[in-house]
């Protein structure tokens, strides 16, 4: 089930919109939706209503795996459908040499589930994979076509943004946190949800992917100490910017399935 969608029914100038939202997956991630609303007039010429058209856009799964390596399963995590450690390692080097060459930029989220060992505790460890599968699939869809998530291994995961600016870094990686924050999965009559702590670094163009996780590393730590359901970055630890995935205004009907 996901949040209702602001209707353009409520505008009284009657004019189309479009607006970019993530709307919740009955599996419990947040799925990219652009939606556009146009006006519905009588005779009169009166708004009466509107009709809302949802575009599902792409996410990034796959998007950097061949047909063969996906074939293979080589570089692909069964749980997540992400890519694994393997495939990050493998396809990062080409970057960081176009990096040390001055070609292009690379900015790595590396994020932890908070908490997860007490999911595994509470609810067990079907539930525990249901929640990893949530959070990985949140996060390629919080990413640009261009970007790969990784499942890092465990509760682990990176985000590599390929020419990426600093500020766009932040943005990115506080989008990632807001969008795990908003999402959930129903066991039973209880929901079940998880927040992330990350820390992002921009590559330096003299610096190993060693060093560089390394120093996310220490970052995301820098998150949990904070309080976790943060970021942090050399700058420090980010404010909460991100806005909710769809604002609830209340419209009329019952919810919908994604």
């Amino acid at each position: 089930m996901y949040q209702r969608v602001p209707s353009v029914r409520r505008e009284t100038d009657g004019k189309p919109r479009t607006a970019q939202v993530y709307l919740h997956h009955k599996q419990g991630h947040r799925v990219p939706v652009l939606v556009k609303g146009s006006a519905i007039r009588d005779s009169q010429g009166d708004v009466v209503g509107s009709v809302e058209v949802f575009h599902r856009r792409p996410s990034t799964r796959f998007a950097q795996i061949t047909q063969r390596e996906r074939d293979e399963d080589a570089y692909i995590d069964p749980l997540t459908d992400l890519g694994n450690r393997r495939f990050g390692e493998a396809h990062i080097q080409p970057v960081l040499a176009a990096v040390a060459a001055g070609a292009t930029t690379l900015g790595l989220v590396f994020i932890d589930i908070d908490h997860f060992k007490a999911i595994n505790d509470t609810h067990g460890h079907r539930t525990g994979d249901a929640v990893l599968r949530m959070v990985g699939q949140s996060l390629a869809n919080g990413l640009r076509n261009s970007d790969w998530p990784i499942r890092w291994g465990g509760e682990e995961f990176l985000a590599v943004l390929p020419g990426i600016r600093p500020e766009g870094l932040e943005v990115a990686a506080e989008r990632l946190r807001m969008l795990v924050e908003h999402s959930w999965i129903q066991v039973g009559d209880q929901r079940v949800s998880v927040t992330i702590s990350s820390g992002l670094v921009m590559v330096d163009p003299d610096e190993d992917l060693e060093h560089a996780l390394d120093r996310a590393d220490r970052l995301m730590y820098q998150s949990k100490a904070a309080g976790r359901n943060l970021c942090s970055s050399d700058s420090g630890v980010l404010l909460r910017t991100a806005r909710t995935p769809v604002l609830d205004m209340g419209m009329p009907g019952g919810p919908r399935t994604v």
